[in-house]
Formats: C-alpha cells, sequence, structure tokens
C-alpha cells in the first residue's frame, strides 16, 4: 500500500489499518506472539499470590498493552514517514515504557475519576486522552504533557474519536466471538491437550488482531489529525523522529513538530 498522510476518517483509518497489518503480517504476528505469551505465562502465575498477585496481574496487562501499543504506533508512523525498521524502534519504545505506561495509568485514573463522579465527564476524559499513549511513543512527551496534546488535538474531533473507539470495540468483539467459535470446531471434545494449545493460539490471534488493529488505526487517526489540524507534511512530522536524511526535514521550525 502508499503511505501518503492525509486527513483519514474513522473508516479509512480502520482500512488503512487492515492494509498495514496485511502487508506487514510477520511484524505483527512476533510482537504480538512475544507480547501474548508474556502476558499468559505470567498472568497465572501472579494470581496465585493472591491480593497482591491480582494487582501484579492489572499491572502486567498494563505493561503488555504498553509495550504492544507503543511499538506498533512507532511502526506505523514510521511507515507514514520513511521505510522503518521495528528493531529501531523497538528500542525507543523500551525507553519510552516508563513514560508510556504513566499515560495509561493517568488516563485511566482520569476516566475513573469521571465516571464515578458523573459518568459523563469521564466518558469526556477517555476521548479527550485518548490518544496519549500514542503521542508518548510518537513524540517521546512525557505523560501529563502527552495528555494536554491529547486533549488540544481531539477538540472539535470527538465525536469522530468516539466512532473510531466504538467501531474498534465492534470489530473485537466480532473477531472474539469468531475465533471462540473456531477454537470450538477445530478442538476435538475428550482431547485436553489439544484444547489447551487451541485456547492458546486463539488468545494470541485476539491479542494480534485486535490489539494490533486499535493501535493501528489509532495511529493513523491521530496522524491524520496532526496533518489537518497542524498543516504538517511528512518532512515535519519527521523531525519527531530525528530523521536527518530527509530532504526538508530541516526546513521551518522543527520545533512547531512536538508542540
Amino acid at each position: 500500500m502508499e503511505y501518503r498522510l492525509g486527513r483519514f476518517g474513522v473508516g479509512e483509518s480502520i482500512g488503512k489499518a487492515m492494509s498495514i497489518i496485511i502487508d506487514n503480517l510477520p511484524v505483527f504476528l512476533l510482537t504480538g506472539t512475544l507480547v501474548g505469551l508474556a502476558s499468559r505465562t505470567l498472568t497465572p502465575l501472579l494470581e496465585s499470590l493472591g491480593p497482591l498477585g491480582s494487582f501484579g496481574s492489572s499491572l502486567l496487562a498494563t505493561l503488555t498493552n504498553s509495550v504492544y501499543t507503543g511499538v506498533v504506533a512507532r511502526f506505523v508512523a514510521g511507515k507514514y514517514l520513511r521505510p522503518d525498521s521495528l528493531a529501531g524502534d523497538a528500542a525507543k519504545v523500551i525507553r519510552s515504557l516508563p513514560l508510556i505506561m504513566a499515560a495509561a495509568v493517568l488516563v485511566s485514573l482520569a476516566v475513573m475519576g469521571g465516571l464515578i463522579l458523573l459518568v459523563i465527564p469521564g466518558i469526556i476524559f477517555s476521548l479527550g486522552f485518548y490518544f496519549s499513549t500514542t503521542i508518548v511513543a510518537v513524540e517521546e512527551l512525557g505523560p501529563v504533557a502527552a495528555m494536554k496534546r491529547s486533549w488540544r488535538l481531539t477538540k472539535g474531533h470527538r465525536g469522530d474519536v468516539f466512532g473510531l473507539n466504538m467501531l474498534l470495540i465492534l470489530i473485537a468483539f466480532a473477531v472474539m466471538v469468531a475465533l471462540e467459535l473456531l477454537g470450538r470446531l477445530v478442538s476435538p471434545v475428550g482431547v485436553p491437550g489439544l484444547a489447551k494449545a487451541t485456547s492458546l493460539v486463539t488468545d494470541l490471534l485476539s491479542t494480534i488482531i485486535t490489539g494490533g488493529m486499535t493501535a493501528a488505526a489509532s495511529t493513523v487517526f491521530y496522524l491524520g489529525l496532526r496533518t489537518a489540524e497542524e498543516g504538517l507534511e511528512a518532512e515535519r512530522i519527521a523531525v519527531t523522529f530525528d530523521l536527518d536524511g530527509i530532504e526538508g526535514a530541516t526546513e521551518g521550525d522543527p520545533g512547531s513538530a512536538g508542540s
């Protein structure tokens, strides 16, 4: 597919995300499998520790989701800016991981607080801060700065963000139902070992498809918002990635790309 920046609508963002996953399937399979296996292996061990283990498993879920979101966000954004390598950006994601996790936790707390108070504020917070972790991963901002930037960037577009979120939830639900049905069809009754293997495969596929789709579509939509709202072209956004070899990348005011 052609990676050209523009103002992407909800359906177009999801369509492009699907094309990105298909075109780069080995990357998503490898990353999603590693994340899924880590979660699948460690979660039962943590839950066996009692209340403290439950907290640990929640923290692990935040960690694995943050890793996958960060890697996918930088990979997808890199595809729109230049041919990029997952390995090169993976190191940056690892370094930014504490900030990505902090942003995820702060957003969750803000949304939970809003829901407890009056439901509607929680929904508004979830939409306004929707791109916070993506912004931390791509622009390498701190969690609070990323939340502020997400709030400004989504202003006037929160209806579209709501539509994107709802459509991704419906897709995730449909994928999980389809994988559950597929697992029951291919797993013979009375063969426990095969049943466990099938369950593992379907869980990993769910992580790869739903997690990858959500992160990729959100990143595409975020880049579209930046292009529309800030008038940025690929060369100017590329400053965020410290890309020295792109013609015109140093023209204008580079600092404005991360403002």
